[in-house]
C-alpha cells in the first residue's frame, strides 16, 4: 500500500478513496481513520482562511507560499495551488476560493497595512466545538463561501473609503477616456498651436504647467486634489519628422495598493485608448475649425464666395459626413464599448 509513502493532502486523497468500500465496518473504520488523519488539515485550513496564515512545516497543505516575492506581487506571485496536495474531496474551484480567502487577509494587513478585526459571524480562534469541525462535508463549501464574501467586502471597503477606488476609476474614465467633455475640448484650444510643431521643441514641464492651469478653468477644478495631481502630460518616444500630436499623451498615477487593480497591462491599455481617442478629438478639431474659418469669410468675403458657392457647398458636404463618422465612431467607442465593458 503506497500510503506510506504520502503525507498531508495526498495522504487524505488515498484514504478518501477507500471510502468508496461497500463493507459497512470498513466504511466506518476509513472514516475514523481519515477524520483523525485531516485534523492537522483542518488546523491548516482554519489559520489561513481565518488569519491568513500558513503553517505547514512539512510542506502537507496544499496553499504554498513564496517567501522571497516582494511585496508589490504579493497579490500576483506569492501563493499558489499545489495540486498534488489538493484532497480529492475539495474541489479546484473551492481551492480557488480558499487561496483567495488567505490572500486577501495578507493584502489587507501587508500591503494595505490596515489591521482592523474583519468581523466573522464566528469566533476567529475557532475550536474543535465551534465553526468549521469536520473537512469533511457539506459545510466545508457553505463555510467557505460566507468567509470569502466577509473577507471580498470587508477589502473593497477598504480600498473605496481609504484609497478611493471608484474616484481614481472614475478619473481613468474622465481624463485617459476623454469623458470629462470640457475638459478635452479645452485642453486642445490650449496647447494646439504648441502641438502643431515638431516634437522635438515640445517641452513637457511646458504642457504639465499648461495643464494645471487649464485643470483651475474647467469641472476638472472640482475633482479631489489628489485626483489632479495624478494626472501628468508625457511625451512618447520621437521619431525624425513626429509633431507634438504624434508623441503627446496622458498618464494618470496610480500607488499600491490600487496598481494591483490598475496593474501595468491596463495602464498601457488605457494608454492606447486614449491614443486612439485623441486622434479622433483632434480630427474633430480640425473640422470645427474649418466650419469656423468658412463661416467667417461667409461674413467678411460674400462676394468671392459667391463664385465659389458650389466649391464650398461641397466643402461643407465632406466636412459633415466627415464629422457625422467621427461622431458615430467616438459614440460606439464610448458607449458601446467601453461603458459597456466598465459595468460588467
Amino acid at each position: 500500500m503506497q500510503a506510506g509513502y504520502l503525507n498531508g493532502g495526498a495522504l487524505a486523497s488515498s484514504l478518501h478513496t477507500f471510502l468508496q468500500y461497500g463493507d459497512p465496518n470498513f466504511h466506518l473504520l476509513v472514516k475514523k481513520v481519515l477524520h483523525i488523519t485531516t485534523r492537522p488539515l483542518l488546523e491548516m485550513l482554519r489559520r489561513w482562511i481565518y488569519e491568513g496564515e500558513c503553517c505547514d512545516a512539512y510542506g502537507e497543505f496544499f496553499v504554498t507560499v513564496d517567501s522571497d516575492t516582494p511585496e508589490d506581487l504579493l497579490w500576483e506571485s506569492k501563493y499558489s495551488i499545489r495540486l498534488e496536495m489538493l484532497p480529492t474531496f475539495i474541489s479546484k474551484q473551492m481551492a480557488e476560493r480558499i487561496l483567495l480567502i488567505g490572500k486577501t487577509i495578507n493584502f489587507i494587513r501587508v500591503v494595505c497595512r490596515d489591521h482592523s478585526p474583519i468581523n466573522f459571524p464566528f469566533s476567529t480562534v475557532a475550536t474543535t466545538n465551534q465553526g468549521l469541525n469536520d473537512i469533511i462535508g457539506p459545510d466545508l463549501n457553505g463555510h467557505v463561501s460566507e468567509v470569502y464574501k466577509i473577507t471580498s467586502s470587508h477589502l473593497i471597503g477598504l480600498l473605496k473609503k481609504k484609497y478611493l477606488l471608484c474616484e481614481h476609476l472614475t478619473a481613468i474614465r474622465d481624463y485617459l477616456l476623454l469623458g470629462q467633455g470640457d475638459f478635452i475640448q479645452h485642453l486642445m484650444d490650449l496647447i494646439c498651436k504648441d502641438l502643431s510643431g515638431l516634437s522635438s521643441s515640445l517641452q513637457t514641464s511646458m504642457l504639465q504647467s499648461n495643464w494645471r492651469l487649464h485643470s483651475a478653468q474647467t469641472n476638472a477644478q472640482y475633482h479631489n486634489v489628489d485626483v489632479i495631481r495624478r494626472v501628468s502630460v508625457i511625451k512618447l518616444e520621437e521619431s525624425s519628422g513626429d509633431t507634438g500630436w504624434d508623441v503627446f499623451t496622458i498618464d494618470y498615477v496610480l500607488n499600491c495598493p490600487l496598481t494591483v487593480i490598475v496593474n501595468q497591462d491596463s495602464r498601457e491599455t488605457y494608454l492606447c485608448i486614449f491614443r486612439m481617442l485623441w486622434k479622433t478629438k483632434r480630427i474633430e478639431h480640425g473640422l470645427r475649425r474649418i466650419w469656423g474659418k468658412t463661416t467667417t469669410w461667409d461674413r467678411t468675403l460674400p462676394h468671392i464666395i459667391a463664385d465659389i458657392r458650389e466649391f464650398r457647398h461641397q466643402i461643407n458636404i465632406i466636412c459633415c459626413e466627415m464629422q457625422h463618422f467621427i461622431s458615430q465612431v467616438q459614440y460606439y467607442i464610448t458607449l458601446k464599448c467601453w461603458s459597456v465593458r466598465g459595468r460588467s
